[in-house]
């Protein structure tokens, strides 16, 4: 039986990818399902209120600036010590506020509000509950913000977000224009309100949610993404529930934008997700008449919705496509050719009155949404965490070792940062010599391992389930006593493809839905520079020393010491570097 072969020294194996810290990218995002303002003055803003408001950020040189929204509103302030945000907020309130608010945050409901950063990761989401029951400004029955970050310096997340953020209102009104409250169902006579029970709407949930994540660009890389989807309750206007009087306006369906940077000339845009329904109902007397609907935006105003701009006297919007982040109505979002870059912002129904600069009377918006995305050129590129360990170094010439493979090398963090499961794991692994000029012999690989001269293939390993322990592979190795001394160096590069990817409670909903990754392929590669390799004594323990033979390889002095998985080519390794 013949086994192993010589090794000098080869051509060294290609690096691993960078650390996604070493990767210039970064991504934002903000929605507010409802928005209003009042009376801004330069840089103060006198009121705004904000239901259902979600955001979040992600740069992987760290959030060094503060990240502030089309609306003035703070994100996040910088902390450069972090890499990841997410933030959650069910209504916030603000009286004579700075604007922008690049430091502060609306005074009201910061008992609401949902922040998570990262690194370190936190292993469930910020959750925050609150009733407001503030006559005459704002009335909700249940407020909920909740906010999680997920961040490695090494590894990409895949199949969960980078960041999320959820905003979510119950029973929302706005302004009482009456006298009288209730606990239970809020204002005699809001300007504006969603689900109010007398006219027998019983859908009152509002929310906005806003994750950043990476996506598949199909040939092994990844692009990001910033994304917010939102439904609204129907909104209720000039409402007396005294009377049983109100104009409804139902927005059926989930909607939402998408901002994508892949890095590459293809792949990358902002655009629209979802395509809701619209009705209005007019209730006079509790009794109900249908003005308009059910239609879509697109079917009532056309691919191109509708637009007005008066020179910022009156500015209304209604389905328009998304415009450039912070730019006018009817601009254009902003795409790089490359794909290096993207950002756009939209409202599904915006009216402005006196929107001068240094002046703003009124701001009501409904969907507001925005985005930011860069990538490097080419997109980002992630590895698989796989680790590779030799049990003895230094290593004595006539000596046997061996090495270690774990795939994933800490299941703990793969499952932290994977929603997805491994498929078609295949491994090379190539040793080669570092300095000097040592030579090895590899006698045999377990998993059905297949030994040619200086490497080792794995044509087939299955597959890898969230949950499992790493796949764990072996190779039994010998310093042949004619070996010079030196430093070995082994790299073993893997390769699988995502599959099984799942959903979940925070935002990877949305990733499954917007993101390619089922099938795609990921790679990972790790290169250990060890065992050093001594001469020593020829006596050396830990294995026995074997005659060359012509062919390259070497005798066994008896049959059963070693058993081998697949018979190694009988020819040495004698390439140089």
């Amino acid at each position: 039986m013949v086994v192993g072969g010589l090794l000098a020294t080869s051509p060294i194996a290609p690096a691993s990818a960078a650390p996604l810290s070493g990767q210039a990218f970064a991504a934002y995002g903000s929605g507010d399902a409802l928005v209003t303002k009042a009376l801004g003055i330069g840089t103060t803003q006198v009121g705004n209120v904000s239901v259902a408001a979600s955001g979040g950020g992600v740069n992987s040189g760290g959030l060094t600036t503060p990240l502030v929204n089309e609306l003035g509103t703070n994100i996040s302030t910088a902390t450069p010590d972090k890499n990841a945000l997410g933030r959650g907020t069910g209504a916030e309130v603000g009286l004579v506020t700075a604007d922008p608010q690049s430091t502060t945050l609306n005074q009201l409901l910061l008992s609401g509000l949902a922040i998570a950063t990262a690194p370190p990761n936190n292993p469930t989401p910020v959750t925050k509950d609150i009733a407001l029951p503030v006559n005459p400004v704002l009335f909700a029955s249940a407020l909920r913000g909740q906010a999680q970050a997920l961040y490695d310096p090494a590894f990409c997340p895949v199949g969960r977000p980078l960041t999320y953020g959820l905003g979510y209102a119950s029973n929302v009104q706005l302004l009482n224009l009456g006298a009288g409250s209730n606990p239970q169902s809020g204002f005699d006579t809001p300007v504006l309100g969603t689900s109010i029970s007398a006219f027998g709407t019983p859908r009152g949930v509002t929310q906005s949610r806003t994750v950043t994540y990476l996506q598949a660009n199909g040939d092994g890389t990844f692009g990001v993404v910033s994304e917010t989807r939102q439904t609204v309750a129907p909104i209720s206007l000039l409402a007396n529930q005294l009377t049983n009087t109100a104009v409804t306006v139902e927005i059926a369906g989930e909607f939402g934008m998408r901002v994508v940077a892949t890095g590459k000339s293809t792949g990358s845009g902002v655009s629209y997700t979802g395509n809701p329904v619209i009705t209005v109902t007019s209730t006079v007397a509790g009794v109900p008449a249908n003005i308009l609907g059910p239609i879509t935006l697109q079917d009532l105003l056309g691919q191109n919705g509708l637009t007005i701009n008066t020179a910022g006297l009156l500015n209304v919007s209604a389905g328009a496509p998304p415009r450039a982040l912070n730019g006018p109505l009817g601009s254009t979002a902003t795409v790089a050719q490359d794909g290096t870059s993207a950002s756009g912002a939209a409202d599904m129904v915006l009216l402005q009155l006196l929107n001068l600069p240094g002046l703003t009377a009124l701001d009501l918006r409904l969907g507001h949404m925005e985005g930011a995305v860069t990538v490097p050129a080419g997109g980002l590129t992630c590895d698989l965490p796989v680790s590779k360990t030799a049990s003895v170094d230094p290593v004595t010439v006539g000596q046997d070792f061996a090495y270690t493979i774990k795939i994933p090398s800490d299941s703990a963090l793969f499952n932290q940062l994977y929603n997805c499961d491994l498929v078609n794991i295949s491994a090379v692994d190539t040793v080669t010599a570092k300095t000097g000029s040592p030579t090895i012999q590899l006698l045999s690989a377990d998993h059905d391992g297949v030994v040619s001269g200086n490497k080792v293939t794995w044509a087939n390993l299955g597959g890898y389930t969230l949950g499992q322990d790493p796949i764990v592979l072996t190779i039994n190795a010998r310093i042949p006593t004619s070996s010079p001394a030196g430093v070995l160096q082994d790299t073993v590069n893997v390769t699988a493809a995502l599959g099984n990817c799942r959903g979940g409670a925070t935002g990877e909903d949305i990733v499954q839905g917007g993101a390619r990754l089922n099938g795609s392929a990921i790679t990972g590669n790790v290169t250990l520079v060890a065992p050093t390799v001594s001469r020593g004594g020829l006596a050396a323990t830990g294995g026995n020393s074997w005659p060359l033979v012509a062919g390259g390889g070497f005798l066994l002095a008896a049959l059963g010491l070693v058993r081998l998985r697949r018979r190694a080519t009988d020819a040495p390794v004698t390439t140089t570097s």
